[in-house]
This record gives C-alpha cells, sequence and structure tokens, in this order.
C-alpha cells in the first residue's frame, strides 16, 4: 500500500490539491472581520462557513484525479488484473482525500494556535463543529472522484464546482413567502452567525453536516469502488440519501435555532483583589481591561446606600434572535450586591464605555427589566459620573440616547438639596431593580416619591 500510495503522491493532484486548499481556506479566514482569532466560537463560525467555497473545491479536484484513468485508458488496462477493482483504486482515493484533508487541518491548527494564543478559550462544542467539516469535505472529494471516472470530460470539474456553489446559493436565496427558510438553506455551507461570543452550532446542526458529509463520503466511494453498475447506483442514492436526511434534521425553521448556549463559555473569570469584577470565559482576554473601568463605577455608585460591591458581564439564557427585547421583561434578574454589565465589541478590539455602561441607569441597565423611561436611566447615570453627559458609546440592548435628551431631567434633578438628590437616584434605582420603570423620570424630578 505505502509504494502505490508514495506512486501516486508524485503522479496525481493530490499536493496541488491540498496546497489549493489551504490556501482558499487561509484566504477566507484572513479576509473575515470581527475577532475571530480571540473568539473559539466565532473561528468555529468563520472555518466551518468556509466550506462553501472549499466543498465545490473538493468535488473540481476530486474530478481532475478521477478523470485522469478515463481519459489515459489507464483504468481498461488495471482492469485486466485479478485484483478486485476497490484494491486498485483505493492507493489514489486515499492519497487526494488525505492530502486534502491534512490541508485543512493544516489551517485548522494554524487557527486554534493563534486562538489560545491571543484568546482565552476553547471549547468542545466548537470543536465538533469544525471537525464534522472533515467528513464534508471528504466526501466532496470522493464524489468528485467518482464523477471524474464514470464521465472523463474536461467539463466535469468546473461543471461539479458551480453546481456545489449553486445548490448553495439557491437553498441561501430561496425562502418561504414570509421570508423564513426552507429546508434547502440546510445545503448551503454559509453557518447562520452567532448572536452572542458564547454561542455555538446546535446539535442538530452539526448532526445534518454530518449526515450530508456521510452520504457524500460513502456515495463517492460506491461510484469509484462498485465493480458494478447496481453498486455504483447505489453510490448515487447514498448521495440522495444524505441530502434528504440533512434537510430534515438540520435547523431551518425560526422554532429549531441553529445554534446554541455553550455553557463553558459562559463560565466566569473573575479578578484577584476586590471589588470583584468577572467576565465570561470566552472575554476573559478583556479582563485586565475591564477591571479599572468597573472598579472606578463600583466607586461611584458606592454614594448610594445597599451600593453593589461586585461587577459581573451580563450573559444571556437564551439563543439571540437579532431582537434585544427578548432579554427585556417584567422580571428582574438581579444577585444582591452584584451589577451587571454588557461588553459590546462590533469592530473594537476593547469595549471603553464599560464605566458609563455600569453607572447608566445607577447599574440597572442589564437587570433584565424593560427601558419604559431611558431618560431617567441616563440622567442618573450622569448624576453619578458627576457631569452633564454619561458617554455611552454602545447601544444598551438596541437603544442609545443622546445628551438632549436627558439633559432636562437631569438639570431638574440636581434643583433639589444634595441628600434628596441621593434619595431620589437611590429610589429610581430600586423602582427600576424591581422593573417598576414606567414612572421613573417622576421619582428623579420630585414629581413622584417613588
Amino acid at each position: 500500500m505505502a509504494g502505490p500510495a508514495r506512486i501516486e503522491l508524485r503522479r496525481s493532484n493530490a499536493l496541488a490539491l491540498g496546497f489549493v486548499v489551504a490556501v482558499v481556506a487561509a484566504a477566507w479566514l484572513g479576509g473575515q472581520t470581527g475577532h475571530w482569532w480571540r473568539q473559539w466560537n466565532w473561528f468555529a463560525v468563520m472555518v466551518t462557513s468556509a466550506m462553501f467555497v472549499l466543498a465545490p473545491l473538493g468535488l473540481a479536484g476530486g474530478a481532475m484525479f478521477g478523470r485522469r484513468d478515463g481519459h489515459t485508458r489507464a483504468d481498461e488496462l488495471i482492469g485486466s488484473t485479478g485484483r478486485p477493482r476497490w484494491q486498485r483504486v483505493l492507493p489514489g482515493i486515499a492519497v487526494v482525500t488525505i492530502a486534502t484533508i491534512a490541508a485543512y487541518l493544516l489551517v485548522l491548527v494554524a487557527g486554534t494556535v493563534a486562538v489560545a494564543v491571543s484568546g482565552s478559550y476553547l471549547g468542545v462544542a466548537g470543536l465538533l463543529a469544525i471537525l464534522v467539516d472533515v467528513v464534508v469535505l471528504a466526501g466532496a472529494v470522493s464524489v468528485g472522484i467518482g464523477a471524474g471516472r464514470a464521465w472523463p470530460s474536461p467539463m466535469v470539474p468546473p461543471a461539479l464546482a458551480v453546481i456545489g456553489l449553486v445548490v448553495q446559493l439557491v437553498g441561501d436565496t430561496i425562502t418561504r413567502p414570509d421570508n423564513s427558510a426552507t429546508p434547502l438553506a440546510a445545503l448551503s455551507m454559509l453557518v447562520q452567525p452567532p448572536g452572542a461570543d458564547w454561542e455555538t452550532a446546535s446539535l442538530a446542526a452539526v448532526l445534518g453536516r454530518l449526515a450530508l458529509g456521510a452520504g457524500l463520503l460513502a456515495g463517492g466511494c460506491l461510484l469509484t469502488a462498485g465493480a458494478s453498475r447496481l453498486i455504483r447506483a447505489g453510490g448515487l442514492a447514498a448521495v440522495a440519501a444524505g441530502v434528504a436526511v440533512t434537510m430534515a434534521v438540520s435547523p431551518t425553521a425560526a422554532s429549531q435555532p441553529t445554534n446554541r448556549i455553550d455553557a463553558a463559555a459562559q463560565r466566569l473569570i473573575c479578578s484577584d483583589g476586590g471589588p470583584q469584577v468577572c467576565v465570561t470565559a470566552v472575554h476573559a482576554y478583556l479582563l485586565t481591561s475591564v477591571v479599572p473601568q468597573a472598579r472606578a463605577a463600583l466607586t461611584k455608585l458606592a454614594k448610594l446606600p445597599d451600593a453593589p460591591t461586585r461587577a459581573v458581564e451580563w450573559h444571556a439564557d437564551t439563543v439571540g434572535t437579532g431582537d434585544d427585547a427578548d432579554y427585556l421583561g417584567d422580571t428582574p434578574k438581579t444577585e444582591p450586591g452584584t451589577v451587571f454589565f454588557r461588553l459590546d465589541l462590533s469592530e473594537q478590539e476593547q469595549d471603553t464605555d464599560i464605566e458609563a455602561s455600569i453607572l447608566n441607569g445607577a447599574g440597572t441597565t442589564a437587570n433584565g427589566c424593560r427601558f419604559d423611561d431611558p431618560d431617567a436611566l441616563w440622567a442618573a447615570g450622569a448624576w453619578l459620573a458627576g457631569g452633564d453627559t454619561l458617554d455611552v458609546q454602545d447601544f444598551v440592548f438596541g437603544m442609545k440616547l443622546f445628551p438632549d435628551d436627558y439633559q432636562p431631567v437631569l438639570k431638574k434633578l440636581r434643583q433639589a438639596p444634595a441628600k434628596e438628590q441621593l434619595r431620589r437616584v437611590t429610589a429610581m434605582r430600586d423602582a427600576a431593580n424591581a422593573c417598576r420603570t414606567s414612572n421613573l423620570t417622576a421619582i428623579l424630578t420630585g414629581e413622584s416619591a417613588g
């Protein structure tokens, strides 16, 4: 086996295909925005989405190898030997497939090292989603080989690549009348991005891709090594079965989210000393920049009675849907002595408005309650900050205010005596923490006792 494999490595396109796969995968990652090199679950999304181009590339590369024997009529020559068909074709299939997978894994290892060095969290959940695509890529190569051997036309490799792309684009673009996805969306390798950094692919999504990869791999092997038309027809049936199972299993409806919460990514990593500041494991690399900002906010909150002594990053209990109102309701989610804050990175390396975000609403804007009276929340934060404005740069659950919106409330608050100002802000905080948020401005302006 080793001898034929070495021969195939020299005479086939295995090394060239592996090189192209590695370059394309690396270029795909390099062209992505965000902080995937620091956040494991985002890295998994970017890598698995690369299958959008790598799978068609595998189909084309496999077909180029497969058509070699048919084009040169070598298949007829080796077919006259007494060895079974699968023994004759196995070395070539193995070499091309292994070279392709090795190139893909090389990029994965390089990316994983980058995350491990620059980031702070490596999880099993994201790894499963990544490794499943090894089966998908191997399956694409094997189907390409089988197609190339069956139809040794020079048009087969580019045709397979185009078909692979078109099928995915159709799955992405065709929707139901209500704009929801159809089962065809499961055939697209582009992964739905997570709603938060602590989300990863759902088990159904992973199993769906595994079914597709297994169907392609089994079908490709039967197409290539099958000694009869019946067996090769079984290869086509295996591919069709893999596609059908994928569409049946993969979550494409709104009631079946493509992502799930990665509990390990939400594990808290806390600072040494006090006051204690904690972030989720997926954001542990930000802890050193978060601590001074959070502690500065805790110091300013300490002027209020029963002030919090600990700051913890807020994280969702459910998968994000794109609507921040999902996390805002009538039931407070608070812990005694703890204030929650959100990290909003967008394209930034660090979140620079954590102090202002914590002071906003006197520490109540991440307590799970609705924002029925945001002017009062921002005014209370500015009062605690000691200025006329509150420098909250990010959207707070989809909301952003400007100084002109809340300064009238702040001005009226400051017209009261100092002790009365303190009482009003404290009363507003307590009301907000109880989700009594409909009349907070009246508390700050003295029109209501709270």
